[in-house]
């Protein structure tokens, strides 16, 4: 499939006139409309909603505070030779320590006596280039003690001490989204503490080859402590993404949104960045939708396509539904999704992606004029040759309030045009490829007219 770059969406007058296109023809902005009221024609009979978003629990309060005795304790640089005492180490470093400064946690973290044998085990050790300086501890329970602080080259590092076997690391990202705890094979993710006002610690998906394959991850919950289950690698690289979960403005759960993603790599309590990322949707009010291998394949294919340098940011909008054009019991079952795509200037583009089954047989990456936030609503078309007949993908922005779509310009046919509902992820066929394709949004405060891409 060629790439198609040319600037995707041409915005239409914001006061009601005619869209400034410069390779299509004037669309003009159409009436309001109730979501799902036919305006002209029949009832579709090729439109579905989405197959909705998997959800996932949310996690506990994480409520664990420590002190020694009682009194607050200063934090303060320290040699690991000077034997610091367990309650200095819970102290908080300051933000200009460069540690990541993450409170202690762990159900050991207040057991001095814990503590003390950890660091006598890192003392012990004779490993050249572990923590020695600036020590703070990060957890301790179970059979694990976490310590961070600065190596005989004032780098920041890391400590793992399990059942008295050391592993140091460098400490490579000054915020990462999660640490690896490997151990015996196995391996734990230790995620970030909560932010204020979140309702439980974040989540984890990590991929897993065994799981079915438009999936490809699974959820690997975390305690109160931040602590995952143990899970076993499988060869090769393994991607994990990290979701927070997130209250509204009333203070309800509204889902989880997506923090961050990484590589783990073997031995290392650090994970990689990769070239691809995946992140949080910018239109997200009910949390984004959980990772897949669709998702993560049409994001490497995109930033293929896209053949820029840098890394790449792509974030779902629809989630990676599915839909099968016709009744028949042979009917193939398809795949697409929208996209938004950032690249390493900060330059937007909308992708677009069509499966079936692991072929893809439509992508777009066209660019954003502007900014994609100013956007009210995006769309992808693709031709489906097994079906003689083309797909139409559109989703619009939460806060529209009125979404119009039209087919025009087919050879003796009238123009058709159907409401969309408002802020939803819909998939329409069975009108003719030559068709031009309009979509035309509405918020309180502005509209505008957009002509739909052919993939």
């Amino acid at each position: 499939m060629a790439v198609v770059r040319r600037s995707w969406l041409h915005p239409a007058d914001r006061s009601g006139g005619a869209a400034a296109t410069r390779d299509w023809s004037a669309a003009e902005p159409t009436s309001a409309a109730d979501p799902g009221e036919v305006i002209e024609g029949g009832a579709p009979s090729w439109h579905r909603p989405r197959i909705p978003r998997l959800r996932w629990p949310v996690g506990v309060v994480l409520g664990l505070a420590l002190a020694a005795g009682g009194t607050a304790v200063a934090w303060r640089v320290h040699s690991a030779d000077d034997s610091p005492s367990p309650a200095s180490l819970r102290a908080l470093p300051p933000a200009s320590s460069g540690l990541l400064g993450w409170a202690p946690r762990g159900q050991l973290a207040a057991d001095d006596g814990f503590v003390r044998d950890a660091l006598r085990t890192l003392q012990a050790s004779g490993v050249a280039d572990r923590p020695r300086t600036h020590l703070h501890l990060l957890y301790a329970g179970g059979s694990i003690v976490l310590v961070e602080g600065r190596d005989r080259n004032g780098h920041t590092a890391l400590a793992q001490m399990v059942d008295g076997q050391v592993l140091v690391d460098r400490l490579l990202q000054r915020e990462p989204v999660a640490l690896t705890l490997p151990a015996g094979g196995r391996l734990r993710f230790l995620v970030p503490p909560a932010t204020r006002g979140a309702p439980g610690p974040a989540v984890v998906w990590v991929q897993d080859p065994s799981m079915e394959a438009t999936v490809g991850f699974r959820q690997l919950p975390a305690d109160a402590t931040g602590l995952t289950l143990e899970f076993e690698p499988a060869p090769g690289e393994t991607r994990f993404v990290v979701f927070e979960p997130s209250v509204n403005e009333v203070g309800m759960p509204s889902g989880d949104r997506l923090e961050g993603d990484g590589v783990v790599v073997a031995g290392s309590l650090t994970p990689s960045v990769p070239a691809v990322r995946l992140t949080g949707s910018p239109w997200s009010v009910q949390g984004d939708p959980a990772p897949s291998r669709q998702w993560l394949g049409d994001a490497e294919l995109l930033a293929d396509e896209l053949n820029v340098g840098g890394p790449v940011r792509v974030a779902s909008l629809t989630g990676g539904g599915g839909f099968s054009p016709g009744p028949r019991p042979k009917a193939r079952f398809y795949h697409d999704a929208l996209y938004v795509v950032t690249d390493a200037s900060g330059t937007d583009y909308v992708g677009y992606v069509l499966r079936d089954g692991d072929s893809a047989l439509c992508s777009q990456v066209n660019r954003v004029p502007g900014h994609f936030a100013d956007l009210l609503a995006v769309g992808g078309r693709c031709y489906l040759p097994a079906e003689s007949t083309e797909a139409v993908s559109v989703t619009s922005r939460p806060d529209v309030r009125r979404a119009v779509i039209e087919f025009s310009g087919a050879a003796g046919r009238p123009a058709k045009r159907f409401a969309l509902a408002p802020g939803a992820a819909e998939v329409l066929y069975g009108e003719p490829a030559e068709s031009t394709v309009t979509l035309t949004a509405a918020t309180d405060r502005s509209s505008a007219t957009y002509v739909v891409p052919r993939g």
